[in-house]
């Protein structure tokens, strides 16, 4: 079985590049360990697989996304196991640059990863790159199923660390739409930032979730025990995407408080 597009590790991401790449008309495959998720994958039309990363594939496609996070996996046997191909992206985060006191970063910037998950995903773009693969950066991914206002209806915002700091974020529409033009016209080995290049105060997004969400911002608690946690939550750097439009990409959410007040009336 030879498919348009498959996508390794379908999770919130992987539900939306289904539904774009069905709409341009491809047969699409996505894989997951969760039974449940397969279970979606098929209700959206595309091929469930049960596959275990380093494995080999579950079939052949033009073009791969790769979307499981790299911890705990040895990043060379895994990008070993897909190959060497054009077509090929990995998704990787914006956390690889670490904290910048707030500076401006773009896909040249050199990486700087401080928490265990920014330096797997350090190793895991390095093993990419040696086979082609392009590199998309996402920033914090939300649309209308993951927000920020889910957390703040949950009673789960955290009010914690510098809270005037810098947050960039990409409403996953944005990042599918990168993803699969990585595929097919980026340049292999190359960098592409997916943020909206417009960072948002960390306390203004919170502040506009409470008003959407008609739910009271907390109180300013202790930061997280966790290192990967604590990094989140003191790191400060505002992203620039410079090569999107080598892509031929025009965001349609640049202004994240917008999108979330947009997602706010979908929801009422």
């Amino acid at each position: 079985m030879t498919l348009d597009l498959l996508i390794l590790g379908c999770g919130f991401t992987g539900k939306e590049l289904i539904t774009l790449a069905h709409a341009r008309g491809w047969r699409v495959g996505a894989t997951s360990r969760q039974p449940e998720v397969r279970q979606k994958i098929d209700t959206l039309g595309a091929v469930p697989f049960d596959w275990c990363a380093g494995a080999p594939l579950p079939c052949d496609a033009e073009r791969i996304i790769v979307l499981f996070p790299p911890s705990g996996l040895d990043p060379q046997r895994v990008a070993n196991a897909i190959g060497s191909r054009t077509g090929l992206a990995y998704c990787s985060s914006t956390s690889v640059y670490g904290p910048q006191n707030g500076a401006w970063v773009s896909e040249s910037s050199p990486v700087d990863p401080r928490s265990p998950w920014a330096v797997a995903r350090v190793a895991a773009e390095a093993a990419f790159i040696q086979n082609n693969a392009c590199i998309v950066r996402a920033a914090g991914i939300y649309g209308k199923e993951r927000s920020i206002l889910n957390r703040a209806r949950a009673g789960r915002l955290r009010v914690a660390g510098n809270l005037q700091r810098p947050v960039n974020m990409i409403h996953v529409h944005d990042l599918a739409q990168i993803l699969i033009a990585a595929t097919e016209v980026g340049e292999p080995g190359t960098v592409y930032l997916a943020a909206s290049g417009r960072p948002v105060a960390w306390i203004d997004l919170a502040r506009r979730a409470a008003e959407l969400t008609k739910t009271t911002l907390p109180a300013p608690g202790p930061m997280p025990d966790d290192p990967n946690l604590r990094m989140f939550y003191s790191e400060s750097k505002r992203c620039k995407p410079t090569r999107l439009q080598s892509l031929g990409i025009t965001l349609r959410y640049p202004d994240t408080l917008q999108a979330l007040s947009t997602i706010a009336q979908s929801q009422t």
